[in-house]
């Protein structure tokens, strides 16, 4: 068992998240999350009130490094990326040279 109560919590927090991705909210228990973090059913309710708790805290930490991720690619200061265009429709191609970002409001794509 781990000894600290912050180190308890955040791997209860990584280990939910897990967790509910495999077995899906409605079928997780709290003993579940305490049993793949090896914590005590007690440590788990310490931190999270119930089981909608600790979901909420899952979601709030995928939201919170989606914000860093975004934060992190703006500050990087890329240059814009050229348009894809093709006269095929359908989403661009996952390789190769061609850029799959969407071109600027207003600008003329070539299309079907």
């Amino acid at each position: 068992m781990l000894a600290s109560g912050a180190s308890r919590r955040s791997v209860a927090s990584m280990t939910s998240s897990q967790v509910l991705a495999e077995m899906g909210f409605p079928t997780v228990t709290i003993q579940d999350v305490a049993q793949h973090a090896d914590v005590t059913k007690g440590a788990v309710y310490f931190h999270y009130a119930n089981k909608e708790a600790l979901a909420h805290a899952v979601a709030d930490e995928f939201y919170r490094r989606i914000r860093d991720i975004a934060h992190t690619v703006e500050n990087k200061e890329l240059p814009p990326c050229r348009p894809w265009r093709s006269s095929s429709p359908g989403p661009p191609p996952r390789s190769g040279t061609t850029s799959s970002c969407r071109p600027e409001p207003g600008s003329r794509s070539s299309g079907p």
